[in-house]
């Protein structure tokens, strides 16, 4: 992990913001009638000598100060920004422009790796996984129980199961355990899955 993390250029990190960005714009079949912007600054602690992690008064630590914005009415991702930590939060929410086309961005993380596009990697990588449980949330679980659950309740209730992986000739077999509570949801969306790919 640490030498792909690495390996990332500028050119790359911005490839993978506009991929988020489009993923956004894509995600609607036609223009929204209205979008609300939720621009939501928060801290990520730095440890070492991170690139550019500076010391914050606001959170009296050294850190990066992610910048995430969402779609506030759909709760869609739709980029984050890294920058590093000496940011007033009310001098960047009066200074944040957005413009038509989002110019790039990056999230941080708590990592031992010590350069700036490294930690923005790592969290673009973050910010894809949060695109994919918010859709496979409003793609499978409408009319469920979880239809509005949180990411985190999503992730301990369905996607956190122990499960038998079994490598065969032609296909990979997952056993379910025989009593887990949620197994009949989690068939129904391996289901779902198995036809989009036949």
């Amino acid at each position: 992990m640490s030498r792909l993390e690495n390996q990332a250029s500028k050119t790359d990190l911005f490839r993978m913001g506009i991929k988020l960005l489009d993923n956004f714009i894509n995600s609607y079949s036609r223009e929204p009638k209205v979008i609300i912007l939720d621009c939501d600054n928060t801290n990520t602690n730095t440890h070492g000598q991170q690139e550019l992690s500076l010391f914050s008064h606001y959170y009296d630590e050294h850190c990066y100060m992610p910048l995430h914005i969402y779609e506030s009415l759909s709760g869609k991702l739709i980029t984050t920004i890294l920058k590093p930590g000496r940011c007033s939060k009310k001098a960047e929410t009066g200074n944040t422009k957005l413009k038509e086309k989002a110019e790039v961005t990056i999230k941080s993380d708590r990592a031992s790796c010590n350069k700036f596009s490294a930690n923005q990697f790592r969290l673009f990588l973050h910010s894809m996984a949060y695109v994919l449980i918010h859709t496979f949330q409003s793609e499978m679980l409408q009319g469920t129980e979880y239809a509005t659950a949180t990411i985190k309740t999503i992730r301990e209730k369905i996607l956190k199961t122990a499960a038998v992986v079994k490598k065969l000739k032609t296909r990979i077999k997952i056993e379910m355990p025989a009593s887990c509570i949620k197994k009949k949801l989690q068939m129904s969306c391996y289901d779902y899955f198995a036809l989009g790919y036949t």
